[in-house]
């Protein structure tokens, strides 16, 4: 049996989702989640960007995962940020606090963390 929190996650989850079919996002969230990516906490990362965003109240940004970005096994795990219009942002080590870094700088406020990004 689920617990209450468990239900309202997944509600919530799903609300989200029903909201990214009404629209294309403002934004795309990449986690790579190659063998490398998932060997360094790509998993807790992409948890991290969702769970960020949802406290938000953030709706229109997709959070994916998607394979293998190929940079070096050093710079894993890496996050690449899409933006229609605009060149692709890569960050790298990308671990639960920089993907809530990112949320609440990149996404809500428009500035890359340029110490973060990929090199």
């Amino acid at each position: 049996m689920k617990t209450l929190e468990e239900l309202k996650s997944e509600r919530e989850s799903a609300r989200l989702a029903m909201a990214l079919r009404l629209g294309p996002p403002r934004l795309t969230v990449k986690v790579g989640m190659g063998d490398i990516g998932l060997a360094t906490g790509a998993r807790e990362t992409l948890k991290a960007f969702s769970a960020a965003l949802a406290a938000a109240g953030v709706q229109d940004v997709a959070v994916l995962a998607c394979g293998c970005c190929c940079a070096p096994e050093s710079q894993a795990p890496t996050v690449t940020i899409e933006e229609p219009g605009k060149a692709a942002v890569t960050y790298a080590k990308v671990g639960v606090e920089l993907a809530r870094q990112i949320v609440e700088e990149h996404i809500m406020q428009g500035r890359q963390l340029s110490a973060a990004l990929l090199k």
